[in-house]
């Protein structure tokens, strides 16, 4: 269903977690907003947040392949959002 802007409205999203073999710099973590970027002390990195939708899960995806880097943990669930229209 598209809204009066029209954008495509839908009614779930996508969560997501990343973990990489090594720390990523502060720049590519920029770069994949707007999963939020932690480096662990482990020296791995580690990504979290939400994507709309599965497009924009495999457009992270492709930055990441694209940049070379290696991955140690995906994970990744979609999710309904709630009839209050709120994500969770």
């Amino acid at each position: 269903m598209q809204n009066r802007t029209g954008t495509v409205e839908t009614s779930e999203y996508w969560v997501v977690r990343i973990r990489t073999d090594a720390h990523l710099e502060p720049w590519l973590g920029e770069t994949l907003a707007p999963l939020a970027l932690e480096l662990e002390p482990e020296g791995t990195s580690l990504l979290t947040g939400t994507a709309a939708d599965q497009a924009a899960v495999f457009g992270i995806l492709l930055r990441l392949r694209d940049s070379g880097v290696s991955l140690n943990m995906l994970w990744i669930q979609r999710r309904k959002k709630s009839e209050k229209g709120n994500q969770g």
